[in-house]
């Protein structure tokens, strides 16, 4: 069994400690009887801390690709799987500190069935605890939900199933999620080759954010299952919650505006290229009204309330044509 292990760094340093430490925990590594090969593949996108200095200091044995810039999540992620061609991939944020058994309970169900495209542990959040020096700091672990995958609505709005709720095990049973946010999933290779675009896991076109979604919905519609795995756990620094706990129109009015406004133009923008790429045309048309309505009061809200972030509607137009030729591979 081989299995590549794949980060994207951007000014990634304080989080690399924990992170890395974590890595070279895993069951799989200090098992002398687990009979697997890895590689840890590491792109780095234009960082200007030490991220790739404590890297190659401390972990010479971590492959390292160097781009000038900031490349994006998803072409930066893609560099990094190329970098090797193992039976698994990791995708992995730079901001996650993996339990012991992480790796192990997902290539346990992975290995079971050949159908299952993606599995992903139970992530919730940490904190920055104290300091100790050089901008690191000690993680302080929680028992709230990050993310226990994707969940789908009738709307096409997209939500972490459980987040910002206090773990209770309530989602450890009977969960069949729509997919995962891309912090900490494993994939089978074969699904990822036969899903993608070219050299594209990832789509290169949505540079950053909701590019795990689409990547789910290419999985799913090519028959490969999504597993959530409760009994592994992750923790993930996540800056910002993606969603409120109670969703009414005016708590997603006032959460939205905190976002940064480039974060909120590529959000509404591929959010509108993956209904172009993904939906089914008989599914459309039976969720239609819960869709028009949904879309249609956020383009109403960006008119008179948002016009930069109306400017990624205009940008997704000049996207169609390219979507288009993109959805044709996804119907065959």
């Amino acid at each position: 069994m081989t299995l590549s292990i794949c980060l994207a760094t951007w000014n990634s340093e304080k989080y690399l400690p924990e992170l890395m430490k974590s890595i070279f925990k895993q069951s799989v590594l200090t098992r002398e009887d687990y009979d697997i090969k890895i590689s840890i593949d590491v792109v780095d996108s234009g960082s200007v801390d030490n991220s790739v200095a404590f890297l190659q200091k401390e972990y010479p044995e971590v492959h390292i690709l160097r781009n000038t810039q900031n490349l994006g999540f998803a072409k930066s992620y893609n560099q990094a799987i190329r970098m090797s061609a193992t039976d698994y991939v990791l995708v992995l944020n730079a901001d996650i500190v993996l339990e012991p058994d992480y790796l192990e309970k997902l290539l346990t169900v992975m290995e079971k069935d050949r159908n299952i495209g993606s599995a992903a542990g139970k992530l919730l959040r940490a904190h920055s605890g104290e300091s100790y020096g050089q901008g690191f700091f000690e993680i302080e672990k929680t028992k709230i939900i990050d993310s226990c995958g994707l969940e789908m609505k009738r709307n096409r709005r997209f939500l972490n199933i459980g987040e910002s709720e206090e773990d209770r095990g309530q989602y450890d049973k009977n969960l069949n999620p729509f997919g995962f946010c891309a912090a900490a999933v494993l994939y089978r290779r074969t699904a990822l080759e036969k899903i993608k675009y070219g050299h594209e896991y990832f789509d290169e076109d949505f540079f950053s954010y909701k590019e795990d979604i689409d990547l789910s919905w290419r999985l799913k519609q090519t028959g490969f299952q999504a597993i959530f795995v409760p009994e592994a756990t992750a923790y993930h620094f996540r800056g910002t919650p993606t969603t409120t706990k109670k969703y009414t129109n005016l708590s997603v009015a006032k959460f939205y505006k905190k976002k940064n406004r480039l974060i909120r133009r590529l959000s509404y923008r591929n959010h509108l290229l993956c209904l172009i790429k993904n939906e089914n045309t008989r599914d459309f048309w039976r969720n239609f009204f819960p869709i028009f309505w949904y879309e249609f009061r956020k383009l109403v809200y960006l008119i008179f309330f948002d016009w930069p972030t109306l400017k990624g509607f205009f940008q997704a137009l000049k996207l169609i044509p390219k979507m288009r030729a993109k959805r044709k591979l996804i119907r065959k």
